[in-house]
């Protein structure tokens, strides 16, 4: 073996124990995405239950339904999903505490189809900000105390994922949750929702009410612990545009509309290091500022600001157009008119709301509902 080939040999092993191989997956450097080594601009969709719909009624069969929902959108080229890995109600986690090998199973399952199709998956691990504590026997504000049960389970079940899926190529990065920040600091009593036959309690208290101090500590110790086991893949906090009056609820308890340097304050708080993203929810025509009514693209372009300042890129984890369920020319247009704005914007990562998602008939997308011209779009947008 000629001394090239051995110095070669030396630089690949190099690599690979550095975590060079790592260039293979999403990452962030700098304040940008790179996938194998290059920036990346992907347009994905979220398919809210892909995953738990096989898993959250413990009493029917297997349910394969998502294998045909991977197949379609590989088939329009879309790169990744943004998925629950939660099931949403407490009595939808029957299976994993009644047979906990074949929870993960079908999770396995769902990953190594996704591998098998080239369909990346951003799994969202804890989806409802009440499941968990409701799980527990807790109030909702156990989120902010690191002794609780609730951070313990959340501890333990990032864990056994993280490690499980870790290597996985079809893994893009990592999410906590989804908008838990929409129900922080509200004035006033604003509850979550009772449904005992759900399984939440049959009375909420001004305990089960969350601020954002509570919920940051949760997000920082998910993302260490994340980047303890993957040293690679992003961490989203899975959070939405923040409210219009986010900042004056948190610090005077009241509506006041925040101005934009407040906004850009609160939507840095939102994404705490070592989170290395910053996660909001655009839809048009349900602009909460003033400043930025029937203008997503200053909106957009404000949140890309951020993200730069702070280094920090944008995935939009959430995009699209609120309507009433029915087609109309006026929904086509201001789709077409936000998919160039998305694309014209300079934001690397993003997904559309939402892919088979039968019971919002507002927004559902699919290949024969009379929506496929999304997902055509979509195809064309990932193409360019």
């Amino acid at each position: 073996m000629n001394l090239l080939r051995i110095f070669a040999l030396l630089f690949v092993f190099a690599s690979i124990s550095s975590g060079g191989a790592g260039e293979n997956f999403l990452t962030v450097k700098d304040g940008v995405f790179y996938k194998n080594g290059e920036k990346v601009k992907a347009y994905g969709i979220n398919y809210f239950d892909g995953f738990i719909r096989n898993v959250s009624d413990a009493s029917k069969p297997y349910d394969s339904s998502w294998k045909a929902g991977l197949q379609t959108l590989a088939e329009y080229k879309i790169p990744f999903i943004r998925a629950s890995f939660s099931p949403f109600h407490p009595v939808n986690w029957e299976l994993y505490f009644k047979d906990r090998a074949e929870y993960f199973k079908r999770m396995d399952d769902f990953i190594a189809e996704a591998e098998r199709l080239g369909v990346g998956v951003i799994p969202s691990l804890f989806w409802n900000h009440t499941v968990i504590p409701d799980l527990m026997k807790e109030p909702v504000s156990a989120w902010g105390n690191a002794d609780s049960k609730t951070r313990e389970f959340a501890r333990n079940y990032a864990k056994d994922v993280v490690l499980r899926y870790k290597d996985s190529p079809a893994v893009w990065g990592w999410e906590f949750g989804n908008e838990y920040a929409l129900s922080c600091d509200l004035p006033g009593e604003h509850l979550p929702y009772v449904a005992e036959v759900l399984g939440t309690p049959a009375v909420r208290t001004k305990a089960d009410m969350l601020t954002r101090k509570m919920i940051l500590t949760a997000y920082v110790e998910f993302a260490k612990l994340v980047r303890s086991f993957d040293k690679t893949r992003p961490i989203f906090s899975g959070d939405a545009l923040p409210r219009a009056s986010a900042w004056h609820n948190i610090r005077e308890n009241n509506w006041t509309q925040d101005t934009i340097a407040q906004f850009e304050e609160v939507i840095t708080a939102d994404n705490p290091s070592p989170m290395d993203t910053t996660t909001v929810h655009i839809y048009w025509g349900d602009m909460p500022y003033d400043s930025f009514k029937n203008l997503e693209k200053n909106a957009i372009k404000e949140c890309m600001a951020v993200a730069a300042k702070n280094q920090k890129p944008l995935f939009v984890g959430e995009w699209g157009v609120v309507n009433p369920s029915e087609e109309t020319a006026e929904r086509k247009r201001r789709f077409y008119e936000f998919a160039r704005i998305m694309e014209e914007s300079g934001v690397q990562l993003s997904a559309y709301w939402a892919f088979d998602i039968s019971f919002q008939p507002e927004f559902n997308v699919t290949s024969s509902n009379g929506r496929s011209y999304i997902l055509e779009k979509l195809r064309d947008m990932n193409s360019r």
